[in-house]
């Protein structure tokens, strides 16, 4: 029988059961059913493909299940077939990076900025909604399972399906680094259910936060201990950027019991969106505030607009948005000191927004008229910056002219 798929790239890195390949769909009737290109999670040994057709055969309702889950957040899984003639999973392929990658080695990584890591958190914690509303538990949930996909696609999870099918020991592994994220039910084997998934985002979101995870060991023995009995340091204690808001949320997704998390990942997704303001009713009180700044700056009451800005961005700290239009009230109002003030906190905030970097650099340039001083030379390498954060061609040919304008007027060019 012809071959059905044509391997090209192994995706992401190697798993403790399968392995995930960027793979060609060359026949004809699967491919008009999946497309070209898809994903193949491969079985490392005929051991993996017997408890892959075994699931096929005990979990109908979960394969079907499976199946019917059609949201941006996960991975699309789309059937299973034979390759070499040995079964394998079919999935939608997604290209790009796994938050393991972005934050670097367990214990040894790099905290991301709040802002992308709460963003993370919350499409993961959607994605998670979805399945648990099809009655799946995902049961693995941690960095190398967040994929980040290339451009501005939304974050996926990755092996739906596949912790159903690895033993608990094999979950417990610190070759994929799983036991990290296992909250103590599953470890002392109670099972888990929906909740354990919200617990293991929740120690995701506390390493996105830090850089590090919160219970280690020096061996599966201790680690297991810790994560049961032992104390961590709370994520605002390693994290200045964080406030007590957030630091509560993470603490409650981390519960140590059951009764202590949130009750689902629809309440914990609820608690950091009321959080970030990113509801409805926040985004209208936005509004109503920065009416009031406008007023404020129109009746020539500074003091007052500096005031209401203040209490607007402590209420709205990870709202990129509430800081461009902050410096956009000050910059229409010819305010541009109070206005690259805040814009200054909101670039460290957001150190990769393009828009922030721009609305910065105008108002630092109009604070030297004369074109000669360290703020002209400071407006022109964040302007700069701008330009290599680019999100399209068109903000990038803005940016351009922009830049070469300025340069041009730059005194003894």
């Amino acid at each position: 029988m012809a071959e059905r798929f044509k391997l090209i790239t192994l995706l992401g890195r190697p798993g403790g059961f399968a392995h995930t390949w960027k793979a060609e769909v060359l026949d004809p009737a699967l491919q008009a059913q999946w497309g070209s290109i898809v994903a193949l999670k491969i079985p490392l040994s005929r051991e993996k493909e017997e408890v892959l057709v075994e699931e096929l055969i005990k979990n109908a309702v979960l394969q079907a299940n499976l199946k019917r889950v059609m949201d941006s957040h996960i991975v699309r899984y789309l059937g299973f077939s034979k390759y070499r003639d040995q079964f394998v999973m079919i999935m939608e392929c997604v290209e790009g990076q796994d938050l393991r990658q972005r934050i670097g080695e367990v214990g040894k990584g790099n905290p991301l900025p709040v802002a992308e890591a709460l963003e993370i958190a919350v499409q993961v914690c959607r994605g998670l909604v979805t399945i648990h509303r099809f009655g799946i538990f995902h049961r693995d949930i941690k960095p190398e399972n967040v994929l980040i996909p290339e451009g501005n696609g939304p974050v996926k999870i990755a092996d739906l399906g596949i912790s159903r099918m690895l033993e608990p020991a094999e979950l417990a592994s610190t070759t994929t680094g799983t036991i990290y994220y296992m909250p103590k039910e599953v470890l002392r084997g109670q099972g888990g259910n929906f909740i354990s998934d919200t617990y293991s985002l929740g120690v995701t979101l506390y390493e996105m936060l830090t850089g590090r995870v919160p219970f280690m060991g020096k061996s599966i023995t201790e680690i297991i201990d810790n994560i049961c009995q032992g104390r961590f340091i709370p994520p605002k204690d390693l994290n200045p950027h964080m406030e007590d808001k957030l630091n509560a949320i993470v603490l409650k997704a981390m519960a140590r019991e059951l009764k202590g998390r949130y009750g689902s990942a629809l309440e914990f997704l609820q608690a950091m969106e009321r959080y970030r303001g990113g509801n409805g009713g926040s985004n209208q009180a936005l509004e109503v505030r920065l009416a009031a700044i406008h007023q404020s700056l129109g009746a020539g009451a500074q003091d007052k607009a500096l005031a209401l800005s203040e209490r607007l961005l402590e209420d709205f700290p990870d709202s990129e948005r509430a800081y461009l239009l902050v410096g956009d009230a000050f910059c229409r109002w010819l305010r541009p000191q109070p206005a690259a003030t805040y814009l200054r906190i909101g670039v460290e905030r957001f150190p990769r927004s393009a828009s922030l970097h721009r609305m910065l650099a105008v108002c630092l340039y109009n604070l030297d008229q004369a074109k000669r001083g360290p703020t002209f030379k400071e407006a022109l390498e964040v302007l700069r910056q701008a330009l290599r954060l680019a999100p399209d061609q068109e903000f990038e040919e803005k940016v351009r002219i922009l830049l070469a304008a300025w340069e041009r007027s730059r005194p003894g060019r």
